[in-house]
């Protein structure tokens, strides 16, 4: 075989492989399919989107009951989220049409959590939950993409805040489903549910990514059905990463390359080693985690006010856990105190870190010891 044929299939090769990477990474992302939605039709970046919204507001009119109004409005949603997930496949390069894209995303999530609070004890307002709080996570998974795309663009930031301010009010109006619609078990129960119909081999470990920024916005009450909740989805993670040859995976890769918030991943992925037991997998998931801690580095998003807070969190912990630690028998005693007693250290290392300014440092620290 001469020299040229060999390198040509050689090259064939890289470029199957190449190609079936990118395959499974795109088989990750939300699709309009996955929302309900065929065809986007006009999108924002047309300047005759103004039609479309003038339909809108028409089908409205001729909605009369509450779940009816509210079904409508999830319908809208899932538009307006299609949308923004079709700039982005067609590589939109108006940073404008994003913008307006998300604007209008905002003000669908809003008028739907109107809709949604006078739904309790509306006949059909459990499957409507159910519908919900799938989409909810397709939206995360949107949303969530965008946070870096026109990076090197000087109005980054806007689009950035943009998505941020869509995020929250995506968690404000998921957290209201427990305190108006369903019960807090009700509520638990249809997330896990949802988080197990989406696709792709993180599909925990983005339901875990949505869950921790629950977390932050959660009311006491709903805090302890929340981390149990995320325990149980870490859980199913990590048994995802045991139950698979790591060689033949490409979870590691998934992990190290999404998009989004890297420092919400950079969390979840400590979260989700402290779950496995097998040590082969356990030091892949530190070699992933070593490189988007580096990403985080290079971005330069850790400052002093992010280092701080992640330090008073995990202060926070230790002392929840060395009040539960009192009540334990003396064999369950003697192994939460060796955890406890580690984790201190890692405290300790994170506090000196930050008393250094080395923000980073004591973040990536804070992180080991929570």
């Amino acid at each position: 075989m001469g020299n040229n044929l060999k390198k040509g299939l050689f090259l064939l090769l890289i470029l199957s492989f190449a190609s079936f990477g990118i395959q499974f990474a795109l088989a990750e992302e939300v699709t309009g399919s996955d929302l309900g939605i065929e065809q986007t039709g006009i999108l924002p970046s047309n300047p005759f989107y103004f039609f479309k919204i003038w339909g809108r507001n028409i089908r409205q009119t001729f909605s009369f009951s509450n779940l009816a109004r509210a079904e409508l409005q999830l319908n809208i949603l899932n538009e307006q989220a299609a949308e923004i997930r079709k700039l982005d496949e067609l590589n939109v390069l108006k940073l404008e049409a994003f913008l307006r894209a998300v604007d209008n995303f905002e003000k669908g999530i809003s008028a739907l959590g109107l809709r949604m609070v006078v739904l309790k004890g509306t006949p059909g307002a459990d499957k409507f939950v159910e519908n919900f709080l799938d989409k909810a996570l397709k939206y995360h998974d949107i949303l969530d993409g965008l946070i870096y795309k026109f990076e090197n663009n000087e109005n980054a930031d806007k689009l950035r805040e943009s998505v941020s301010g869509s995020l929250d009010k995506l968690i404000e109006v998921v957290l209201a489903v427990p305190n108006n619609i369903a019960s807090s078990k009700k509520f638990i129960d249809g997330f896990e549910l949802a988080s197990s119909k989406q696709r792709g081999e993180l599909r925990e470990f983005r339901a875990t990514e949505f869950v921790n920024q629950m977390e932050l916005r959660a009311s006491a009450d709903l805090l302890g059905a929340l981390r149990k909740l995320k325990d149980s989805l870490l859980l199913k993670f990590s048994g995802r990463l045991q139950a698979a040859k790591i060689g033949d995976s490409n979870i590691m890769n998934l992990l190290e390359g999404s998009t989004g918030d890297i420092l919400l991943r950079l969390k979840v992925i400590d979260e989700a080693r402290e779950k496995i037991v097998d040590s082969d997998i356990k030091n892949q998931i530190n070699i992933v985690r070593n490189r988007v801690f580096d990403k985080v580095r290079m971005k330069n998003l850790i400052s002093e006010v992010i280092a701080k807070d992640a330090l008073t969190q995990v202060q926070d912990k230790l002392n929840e856990a060395a009040i539960t630690l009192v009540e334990q028998s003396s064999k369950t005693y003697t192994n939460a105190a060796e955890l406890i007693d580690r984790a201190r250290f890692n405290f300790e290392e994170a506090r000196k870190f930050y008393e250094e300014e080395s923000f980073s440092s004591a973040y990536s620290q804070a992180l080991s010891a929570g």
